[in-house]
């Protein structure tokens, strides 16, 4: 019977592994000693049961997720205690007469063999329970042979429960991550109703963390996670996506998309104001606001459409003002369709090299040209595309680089050929740089490393920045600015008074060069109040010895207000529009008698 037996449970199990093995050892024990029951369970603090139980009764398989019960004054408390097998014959009623399942179950003879872990701790017991008044002949030891085997397939379970959990947990947050997120969304699919996701992003995150540092912004990630898990219940679940990036599973199982959608704006609106009061972190207190997106879907849907229109309205809420909620339309999937598509096609004017530069010229008081900004312009097959809609969409890819680093060439290339050529009022020329661009950490040596392929002076040319730059990086902004002076270039601040403008940066920032945003210049007529504001600023700059340039001049009255008001430098298309290279050449701006 031993030989015969150990072949079969060999054969039967030997392609098994986990869970489907364990069983099929209980089924055939089983079949092979008879018995009423046969169960493995792992062993806990005075108990047994938990994680794992595999038990299977005659001629019945089960597996139960979760049983357990006390080991005191019961067989399994000896055998874990001695770390030996039991075997008990007949007067198993007798001898635990406060075991009901003994008794109710008609069990008169017990087997229970300890198993044990690679410390030699026992960590499970395997059970067989009899009707019969004697336990089959070498039961005992068949059990005790496969003890070992039992004990590492319990141990690659526990692994891999382990690996398992890390793998749908986010370890910074120790919330469901994207992976879990992911497998949710595959079970609710199943059930054929309308259900939505709540993507979530915090605002002005990564200015937190630049401004505070990565200590405290995984601080607040884990603050703001301890207040969202609030919202997990039977309705909800909460996951963190990456970043400062959250997600929200709405289960409304509903026949009506309408009120799935309702109801996670409901559930998106009480998140908001749920954060409208302060959070401390560290010794800083802080609003949280947040940018929702909301998509409604079916089983129709596949996962990445749902995350990828989820996605698109959480980037529609963010830029139309942040703290705002949006749910998904299909308007916004075209608008996403025309902007992957031009960033393609960017992409390929980058490399096709169709960027091209145009150059608006700059006077002074005696009409005389003074300087030129250079301009980036896309000539598209004949149709120009706006800065406008190219520039941010540059700047939100990071191509901003490469499309500076190739206005950069191109004016150098221009001017180092025709410099010979402007007249002598001419001092410098201009191009505009973006904050994007400007924090790259090798932004300096890229730049002079082009400069200096061309045979110009750097005290030629004028580096444009906006307000912008210095309200993220600050110091590392202005330490790249005495850098780039300390070379022989100089400064002037594009757009004054539209970004965060502030009368610190006239006393503390290096610049030389004040351009006044041509929003003010363009309302001088209409309103006292902006005449003022416009002197105001030319006042102070003159006193402080900064230059002042205003841009968008489009008509004489303007022009001379700024200059009876000590305005000295001009551009705007009162002078001139942007011109082409071959246009700026043929303006007379440059002498043609080249020689």
């Amino acid at each position: 019977m031993l030989e015969r037996s150990l072949r079969k449970i060999t054969k039967d199990t030997e392609k098994m592994h986990g869970c489907e093995l364990l069983e099929k050892y209980c089924q055939l024990f089983n079949t092979i000693f008879n018995s009423e029951y046969t169960y493995i369970a792992e062993v806990g603090k005075n108990c047994i049961g938990g994680i794992n139980i595999f038990h299977s009764k005659k001629n019945e398989n089960i597996f139960s997720d979760l049983f357990i019960y006390s080991i005191k004054n019961k067989p399994c408390e000896w055998i874990i205690k001695n770390k030996k097998s039991l075997v008990i014959q007949g007067n198993l009623r007798e001898t635990f007469k406060q075991i009901d399942i003994f008794e109710k179950q008609n069990i008169n003879s017990y087997i229970g063999v300890p198993i044990f872990n690679k410390d030699n701790e026992c960590q499970a017991v395997l059970i067989s329970l009899f009707s019969q008044s004697n336990v089959p002949q070498n039961a005992q030891m068949i059990m005790e042979i496969y003890g070992p085997r039992i004990s590492s397939e319990l141990d690659l379970m526990r692994q891999n429960t382990v690996i398992e959990e890390q793998y749908y947990l986010d370890p910074l947050t120790q919330m469901p991550n994207r992976a879990a997120f992911s497998e949710t969304l595959k079970k609710i699919k199943r059930n054929n109703k309308y259900n939505s996701v709540i993507f979530i992003d915090i605002d002005y995150f990564k200015t937190i963390n630049e401004s505070l540092g990565h200590f405290i912004g995984d601080m607040i990630l884990k603050k703001v996670s301890e207040e969202l898990s609030y919202f997990t219940n039977e309705e909800c679940e909460v996951f963190r996506m990456g970043s400062d990036e959250f997600a929200i599973v709405v289960f409304s199982e509903s026949e009506s998309k309408e009120y799935s959608t309702l109801k996670s704006e409901e559930i998106a609106s009480e998140l908001i104001s749920h954060f409208n009061k302060p959070i401390k972190v560290d010794f800083h207190e802080l609003i949280i606001n947040f940018s929702v997106g909301i998509y409604t879907f079916n089983h129709l849907c596949s996962i990445h459409d749902i995350i990828r229109y989820a996605d698109i309205s959480l980037y529609q809420a963010k830029s139309s003002g942040h703290n705002t909620i949006l749910r998904y339309t299909e308007n916004m999937k075209e608008n996403g369709q025309k902007k992957l598509l031009l960033k393609n096609e960017l992409v390929k004017a980058i490399q096709n090299d169709e960027l091209d530069i145009y150059l608006q010229p700059q006077y002074n008081n005696e009409g005389n040209l003074y300087g030129a900004e250079s301009l980036v312009r896309w000539n598209k097959n004949g149709e120009f595309i706006s800065p406008v809609d190219f520039i941010p969409l540059a700047e939100e890819t990071g191509l901003i680089k490469l499309i500076g680093n190739q206005v950069l060439y191109k004016t150098c290339e221009f001017f180092e050929e025709n410099i010979q050529y402007l007249p002598k009022s001419f001092r410098k020329f201009s191009i505009n740089v973006s904050p994007i661009q400007f924090y790259q950490p090798n932004f300096i040596e890229e730049f002079i490393e082009i400069f200096e392929k061309f045979d110009i002076s750097p005290s030629r040319m004028e580096i444009e920045i906006t307000e912008n730059v210095f309200f993220k990086e600050r110091h590392e902004s202005i330490k790249k600015m005495y850098q780039l002076l300390e070379y022989g270039f100089s400064f002037a601040v594009d757009d004054f008074g539209t970004g965060y403008s502030s009368l610190s940066y006239l006393i503390d920032l290096p610049f030389n060069k004040l351009k006044i945003d041509k929003a003010f210049i363009q309302r001088i007529s209409e309103s006292d109040r902006y005449k003022k504001l416009v002197e105001s600023i030319i006042n102070i700059c003159n006193h402080m010895n900064f230059d002042v340039i205003a841009e968008g001049i489009e008509n004489q009255e303007d022009f001379e207000f700024l200059k009876e008001h000590g305005c000295k430098y001009y551009q705007g298309f009162y002078f001139a529009k942007p011109l082409s290279r071959k246009d700026f050449c043929e303006s007379q701006l440059l002498k043609l008698e080249k020689t």
